[in-house]
């Protein structure tokens, strides 16, 4: 019997990359773990990540190239499949212009580790309207956070004494530390404070619990800002050296419309709960913020944000042990030098220049409206690589009728998706078990480029880098 190998890498089932040791026999993966000597996960790995097993053995697996003939999906070779997608994109392109094309990546793919690729296709190629999953994500708290004081932050959990979770269930979902961090924090005494329409886990465990109605935070934030200026809890130091127009936003905050019992109709949070709160995180120091991904899935998610940046900073919890640290990424070069851009502004870039600036990609949600009225211009063609628009993106109904209106559709996935459907290309990725790439972490406190390493060949199709190379 041969001996089993056990292969260090790094799990993609997220963006977070914990570490996981792989345990190979005769080429095949037949178990799966958290690395214990890992740093960020420390061993533990949640059930997603335990889950990648059942993906690379998925029956629903894509196993070869497909293409559409009399309106159904066959089989066919790599070779085929590709000369028929690059014969599609040069018609497009002659017909209609480089703009003419769209290019969606989802979180499937990885923000990091294959998006240079796919956006220096797009530079080749000549078109603006290269586009993910950040249209729907965490850009928003990226734009916000950099515009209010440069970067993002990460509560020091370890260090605090109050810790504000805020549109998030850390306790069940999020990074592998943070169960341990906030189950160490409440033994010692900190005090934790929960803002969630929904009584989560986390909620439960909550010394405050603030039931807000959905898409409110706004307010209540405006709501905190008036009782710390108007009682006088900022912290002057850091206001005095750091803060630029504070004087006119407090006078601002310090209206009666901004009362909380102004707001109390609102948020439905009572005005004396929101008092003793402000209070309570303005005079706990050092106080951490953790906001979840649920403060970006309602209208005015950057400027909410930003008022909770605006929290932390005039309070004195702006990167100190304890309160919120800035978390930069290494700076790294990207696979090569841009050419001249195009000469097309992107789709979106008049409705959501910040975002189109911010990300130098175009607004992905604004496509559905250039496919079906054409505007600014007309996309006649798109390729989805580990998204899913159908499914992700808001109007489900228009987003299949804008995807059923394209000239042509190729699809790059591990399975088939819903989006297939309407694709004339399908092409077969692999999982991360079977590709080599870097790793760059974006969150956490710690400063890493790491390897992910494949650990056996591809089973059916190709790395999602090999794929575009080809292209």
């Amino acid at each position: 019997m041969k001996t089993p190998r056990h292969i260090p890498t790094l799990c993609r089932m997220c963006d977070h990359g914990c570490g996981i040791e792989v345990t190979v026999l005769d080429g095949d993966p037949v178990g799966l773990k958290g690395a214990r000597t890992h740093p960020f996960n420390k061993g533990w790995l949640c059930v997603k990540g335990h889950a990648a097993l059942d993906l690379f053995r998925s029956p629903q697996r894509l196993t070869s190239p497909l293409i559409r003939k009399k309106g159904v999906l066959k089989a066919a070779t790599w070779d085929k499949a590709l000369s028929l997608a690059a014969g599609n994109l040069h018609r497009i392109k002659d017909r209609y212009g480089p703009e003419s094309l769209a290019i969606y990546y989802g979180e499937g793919v990885g923000h990091q580790e294959i998006r240079s690729y796919m956006k220096r296709f797009a530079n080749v190629f000549g078109t603006p309207n290269f586009c993910g999953v950040g249209s729907i994500c965490n850009t928003s708290r990226t734009i916000a956070e950099t515009l209010t004081f440069g970067g993002l932050t990460k509560p020091d959990i370890p260090r605090s004494r109050l810790l504000m979770v805020w549109g998030g269930n850390p306790l069940v979902s999020n990074e592998p530390l943070v169960p341990g961090e906030i189950g160490k924090f409440k033994k010692r005494g900190g005090r934790l404070i929960v803002v969630d329409p929904r009584k989560t886990e986390t909620a439960a465990k909550a010394d405050i619990y603030l039931p807000i109605k959905p898409g409110r935070d706004e307010i209540l934030i405006l709501n905190l800002l008036h009782v710390i200026s108007k009682e006088d809890l900022w912290d002057t130091d850091f206001t005095e050296k750091w803060v630029h127009g504070f004087d006119t936003f407090r006078g601002t905050v310090r209206e009666e419309r901004f009362s909380p019992e102004k707001g109390v109709s609102l948020t439905g949070i009572p005005a004396d709960l929101v008092r003793s709160v402000a209070r309570a995180y303005a005079e706990t120091r050092p106080a951490g913020i953790f906001a979840g991904n649920g403060l970006e899935h309602h209208g005015h998610g950057v400027n909410t944000i930003r008022l909770l940046a605006i929290l932390k900073a005039i309070t004195g919890n702006l990167d100190i042990p304890g309160g919120d640290l800035f978390t930069p990424r290494p700076k790294i070069r990207d696979i090569t030098t841009p050419l001249p851009g195009p000469t097309l502004p992107a789709v979106g870039s008049d409705k959501f220049p910040v975002f189109c600036q911010a990300r130098k990609e175009a607004h992905a949600l604004s496509m559905t409206e250039a496919i079906l009225d054409e505007k600014p211009y007309p996309i006649k063609g798109m390729i989805i690589s580990g998204g899913n628009p159908s499914l992700q993106w808001p109007d489900s109904g228009r987003v299949r009728e804008a995807l059923r209106k394209l000239e042509f559709l190729m699809v790059i996935d591990v399975v088939r998706s819903p989006d297939s459907a309407y694709a004339g290309v399908v092409l077969p990725a692999c999982t991360f078990l079977e590709r080599d790439e870097h790793r760059i972490n974006p969150y956490q406190n710690l400063h890493m480029i790491s390897l992910r390493r494949k650990v056996v060949e591809p089973a059916h199709g190709l790395p999602d880098q090999m794929i575009w190379v080809k292209l």
